[in-house]
């Protein structure tokens, strides 16, 4: 009987083993889950603040001492979520450039109101993109929308490769 005792308890004793380790790798995937997205919201949130706060200093700069003119739509690039246009004025007998901040639903070549610094030209707007931007729309509220985006994303990478390997736990994967 204590062959018996002395033989069940090594196999108890590698099976609690098991299980501790077990729940040590869940513990560490789950911290390295939660790490990865704290960091993608920090990163997502970081770009949108700067980018706002750039617009806004723009829009601020111009403002101060403005000029209105005419610019010619020269490039529609595609970007976060939209077209954006890339136009080109002259003043001065030179050449400047600018971009819009927001979607333009126009076409190369169309002739646009654009406002421009008459101390530095280079830093200019499109006319329809002056009304500020406030932290809690567009850096607050697209930060959200941006992590939902993502947690639905790996929510569904999760499930890929849980189908693809169903007799493993999704830990394991």
């Amino acid at each position: 009987m204590s062959k018996k005792r002395l033989q069940k308890r090594p196999t108890e004793f590698v099976q609690q083993l098991s299980n501790k380790k077990d729940n040590s790798k869940k513990r560490k995937n789950i911290k390295s889950i939660a790490i990865l997205v704290v960091v993608f919201i920090v990163f997502i949130f970081s770009f949108n603040y700067c980018s706002v706060n750039e617009h806004n200093s723009i829009r601020k700069t111009v403002k101060n001492n403005s000029k209105t003119i005419s610019a010619e739509v020269i490039r529609i690039s595609r970007g976060r979520g939209g077209h954006f246009a890339s136009f080109e004025f002259f003043t001065n007998g030179k050449k400047y450039t600018g971009k819009t901040f927001y979607e333009y639903k126009g076409q190369i070549g169309d002739i646009i109101c654009v406002e421009y610094s008459t101390v530095k030209p280079e830093i200019n707007i499109y006319c329809e993109d002056t009304a500020p931007e406030s932290f809690f729309d567009d850096v607050y509220i697209s930060t959200l929308e941006v992590t939902g985006i993502f947690i639905v994303f790996l929510s569904v990478a999760f499930l890929y490769l849980k189908l693809k390997n169903p007799k493993k736990s999704i830990w394991e994967l």
